[in-house]
């Protein structure tokens, strides 16, 4: 298990490979608020989160720090689209996919950033760590 710090939440991830019947490469963990202990900061779960068929380029590997940093962020991004929410979380209401969505994507902001190289996430690796920009 992996953490990630983007912005104000914390995503705990975890490589669990492809499975018998797959040969995708899956990740699956939570996202929650950093400094926020128990239920009060849980804000939801994910799995079959997917790595892309190519991989992370020559070398890295799917347990790799980069392939955590990529799908860190990736699991942020899915969570913050109230449609891809609302199918992780089928008992929980509109209003409630709505307002946990749009706390994510609040939440995942102050990370965000722009340089000459482009648009990236800014997250660190421990809390207090180096920031590694993920380009978006």
């Amino acid at each position: 298990m992996a953490h990630r710090y983007i912005g104000d939440l914390v995503v705990d991830i975890e490589f669990y490979g492809g499975g018998l019947s797959s040969e995708k490469q899956e990740y699956r963990g939570t996202i929650r608020k950093v400094g926020v202990r128990g239920p009060a900061g849980y804000l939801t779960s994910f799995d079959h989160l997917y790595a892309a068929a190519v991989g992370f380029g020559p070398g890295v590997g799917y347990d790799s720090p980069q392939a955590y940093d990529e799908m860190a962020l990736s699991a942020v991004r899915f969570s913050s689209d109230a449609a891809v929410l609302a199918d992780q979380n089928p008992t929980w209401d509109e209003d409630e996919v709505d307002d946990i969505s749009s706390e994510i994507d609040s939440l995942s902001q102050s990370a965000f950033g722009s340089d000459d190289n482009g648009d990236f996430y800014a997250m660190q690796r421990t809390p207090n760590g180096p920031i590694v920009k993920v380009l978006t």
